[in-house]
């Protein structure tokens, strides 16, 4: 990129470009900030490149466009027409299309990545489709460069450089620039054939013959144009040179004419430039005397424009025709498009003349720059400023005519049109002494006025400048209307069309994308209103399958009841049928059987006394080994009064035992005075009251020590009575804890008279009950199961139930028919299995 900014601030036209408007014509700012809403000139740009500052080359090239875009809003909108200046429409698009030219050469491979999709058709609007456009649009702009250019002689730094650039191709191995240094095609890193080898070497020989013709020409007054040139470059290559090797052909010829475009993209716009005295800054072909008719007089004028015969016709008429004509306003082209149409028609009516047919010219008049197509007839080509046609044609007698012609060539007008006319012609000649635009490089190298608008210039800090890019950039906001401008900036690559005719069609363009995004906008919010829809049916859809579902699964349980219920009335009637009694008899005892006292085990003959007595054995074997020291005679023994605790289980019965007289009270934990240390024997003078309190102090402490004798041996009675009490109820409770276990092993293990039994699982598997099997055979069922009586006991039944050994399944309710030792105590239970050793 830099080297593309370097190569483009050469071009003389960067004055009115450099620097923010408001630094330089800040009279303007009142009207330019209503018109040009995102301001930009070319020395912010240079100075952000060279800071980095941009993320991607698009950015730059956004930045470039509007700088040239800017310029043409600015001069031809309808509210400036009289600060608008045609001119700088004219060079603004002219240094739009010199920057495309220049971005194509220099940051566009040589190469096309898309010939390697093996001749297919790249899709529309695919990167590869756009990337294929793009080279045929360089391609297509490299032949009318080269038509425009190709009779432009070779100046010696022109030839140089061309010097200079053979070298480096020949020395990178057929690289133009670091965009080509991954795929050599010559010399070390070639990716190449035996065979081709010897081609290669002739084609850099031919390199090399090239690059000596141009040292000759350098040292010799020979003259080389750019056709020239460029078919010496072709036969490099095609003359004896790969001619069963079409596609080395095809990579050398890409990058020799990126090569090459580097050099002629400056020398066509050398050969594009116009004139000051211009008004539209035309690209002039010649200064001539003209007139309208051959009635009016003749007047300083440029040619701008040429329809010759087919016969006189060159390829450079119609380019310096279109150029020109792209660079009139728009209502002044539609006014000479008559005069044009008139002209063709009468060269189509004198073919018949032959070579005397006549010419037309696009000219314009000095001083009052008015257009006008004129015949061949009305002109004079050659222009002398000290030769006046005029004054000759008015020489002799004076009459009216003469008289009138005279009066104007004496008019400030015309004086002022003949040195218009002179500057032009000055200007124009320079421009054909210095054709290549590279004569006054090294001769103006140290010029100030030349180096104020180079790169390395203008990307120096400015500091008024950059406090006018900061505040443009806090006021700048990206409207819609931003967007479709840069929207158009990239697909007319930098050119916006200002006319009438390019507004209409810009605002139907925006229209339409409007309506596009409107439309995508409400196929988006159908969908997802389509999408709500169908959440919403899916979860009703499914709110009904579940409602289903749970009233299914409710209506399988009633009917398992049901199916259960009428099994039972079923039993009940073949019971009453065999006479044996039901679960439903008039005695309501035999439906809750109660264990009294005459119970030969006494209170472990039912369940609750039979854990009860398991409970207390265990608790009675961890006080043996666990330290509990305020359930143990050693707590009362050791620990002082004044720390039990009064709430506790100890503190209790300490306290039931004092207030029954066994022990005594405890003394005030508050008070630290012992009775005798309250009586001072030292106070009193006489020695016989002295002596009195003595034997007091003896007294109590004697009275106290008959007092801990005594509670000492109460104490050791009472341990005694203690332990004997203790032993003897941990051997009780240890035997009723043996007689406990053996009852459930017991009636477990033994095997009880059944009346009758009935069983029925629902996994299907044999069931036995009692020790008695029901369904199945008895050599299957390995595992013993518990089951637990759940409803109309009190008592907790207990019967036995043998699951298959292949039984995996989680215990499950099981309707089972339990007997107890008595035919009057069978009953119907609802029980629950589990696995039992």
């Amino acid at each position: 990129v830099q080297l593309l900014m370097m190569q483009f601030c050469r071009v003389p036209l960067l004055a009115e470009f450099s620097r923010p408007v408001s630094l330089l014509h800040p009279e303007l700012m009142t009207v330019y900030s209503k018109i040009v809403k995102h301001p930009m000139d070319l020395g912010r740009v240079c100075r952000s490149i060279r800071r980095r500052s941009y993320k991607d080359t698009r950015a730059i090239r956004m930045d470039m466009w509007r700088i040239f875009t800017n310029c043409i809003k600015y001069h031809s909108h309808p509210s400036n027409k009289d600060n608008a200046v045609p001119a700088f429409i004219s060079i603004a698009l002219h240094l739009r299309t010199y920057f495309n030219a220049l971005w194509q050469e220099y940051m566009m491979p040589s190469d096309t990545s898309s010939s390697s999709s093996g001749g297919k058709q790249p899709a529309r609007g695919s990167p590869a489709a756009l990337q294929r456009a793009a080279f045929e649009q360089r391609d297509t702009a490299r032949l009318q460069r080269l038509a425009g250019t190709g009779t432009t002689i070779l100046s010696k730094n022109c030839l140089e450089k061309i010097g200079v650039a053979l070298t480096d191709f020949i020395a990178n191995g057929g690289c133009v620039d670091a965009l080509d240094e991954k795929d050599p095609i010559i010399g070390e890193g070639a990716a190449m054939d035996d065979d081709a080898e010897g081609d290669l070497d002739m084609f850099v020989d031919n390199l090399k013959q090239i690059q000596q013709r141009i040292k000759d020409i350098i040292g010799s007054e020979h003259e080389y144009t750019v056709e020239e040139m460029v078919r010496d470059m072709k036969r490099c290559y095609t003359l004896d040179v790969f001619e069963n090797r079409t596609a080395m052909r095809v990579r050398i010829a890409n990058r020799l004419d990126r090569m090459l475009g580097k050099i002629i993209v400056p020398i066509h716009e050398t050969s594009c430039r116009g004139v000051n005295q211009s008004s539209i800054w035309g690209c002039m072909a010649a200064g001539i005397w003209a007139r309208e008719s051959s009635k009016k007089p003749y007047w300083p004028a440029l040619v701008l424009g040429i329809l010759a015969p087919e016969c006189q016709r060159e390829s450079w008429h119609m380019e310096l025709t279109s150029r020109n004509e792209g660079r009139l306003p728009e209502k002044l082209l539609g006014e000479l498009q008559a005069g044009k149409r008139k002209a063709e028609q009468s060269i189509k009516r004198d073919t018949r003349l032959g070579p005397q047919q006549h010419s037309y010219f696009l000219v314009e008049f000095m001083g009052t720059h008015e257009f006008i197509w004129v015949k061949e007839g009305d002109i004079i080509e050659s222009f002398d400023p000290d030769d006046d046609p005029n004054a000759a044609s008015a020489a002799g007698s004076v009459t009216k005519k003469k008289r009138s012609t005279r009066n104007i060539a004496d008019s400030k007008t015309f004086l002022a049109a003949i040195e218009e006319g002179r500057w032009a012609l000055e200007e124009f000649e320079l421009q054909l002494s210095d054709a290549c635009g590279d004569q006054g490089e090294e001769e103006d190298a140290d010029d100030e006025q030349e180096m104020n608008y180079s790169y390395a210039v203008l990307g120096q800090s400015d500091d008024e400048a950059e406090e006018e890019d900061d505040a443009i950039d806090e006021d700048r906001r990206m409207t819609p209307s931003d967007l479709e401008e840069a929207n158009e900036l990239l697909a007319s690559h930098g050119l916006i069309d200002y006319t009438i005719e390019g507004r209409k069609n810009a605002r139907k363009r925006s229209l339409a994308r409007k309506k596009e995004k409107v439309l995508a906008e409400k196929a988006l919010a159908k969908k997802e209103k389509n999408d709500q829809l169908k959440k919403a049916k899916d979860k009703k859809s499914r709110a009904r399958h579940e409602s289903a579902e749970r009233k299914k699964a409710d209506k399988q349980k009633k009917d398992e009841k049901k199916e259960l219920e009428k099994r039972r009335k079923k039993r009940q009637r073949a019971r009453k049928e065999d006479g044996a009694p039901t679960s439903k008899g008039n005695n309501n005892s035999n439906k809750k059987r109660r264990i009294d006292d005459s119970h030969p085990l006494g209170k472990l003959g039912d369940k609750r006394g039979r854990a009860t007595a398991i409970v207390d054995g265990y608790l009675t074997r961890i006080l043996k080994t666990e330290e509990m020291k305020n359930l143990s005679i050693a707590g009362v023994l050791n620990i002082p009064s004044s720390l039990v605790d009064s709430t506790g289980l100890l503190g209790m019965a300490l306290a039931f035992r004092a207030a029954a007289g066994e022990i005594p009270m405890p003394d005030d934990a508050t008070s630290q005075f012992k009775p005798w240390e309250h009586i001072d024997a030292d106070a009193p003078n006489s020695s016989a009251e002295r002596t009195k309190r003595l034997e007091k102090q003896l007294d109590l402490l004697q009275k106290k020590l008959e007092e801990t004798k005594s509670s000492t041996v109460r104490r050791k009675e009472m341990a005694l009575v203690a332990k004997e009490q203790k032993l003897k109820l941990e051997a009780g409770i240890i035997a009723e804890e043996v007689v406990a276990k053996k009852e459930i092993m017991g009636r477990v293990l033994k095997k009880k008279p059944v009346v009758k039994a009935e069983a029925k699982s629902e996994t299907g598997e044999g069931v036995v009950l009692e020790g008695t099997v029901v369904e199945g055979d008895a050599n299957d069922c390995a595992k013993v199961a518990v089951v637990e009586v759940v409803a109309d006991n009190p008592d907790e039944e207990i019967v036995e139930v043998v699951a298959a050994e292949d039984e995996e399944k989680e215990p499950e309710e099981v309707e089972v028919m339990a007997d107890a030792e008595e035919a009057e105590d069978s009953m119907e239970v609802e029980a629950v299995v589990e696995e039992s050793s």
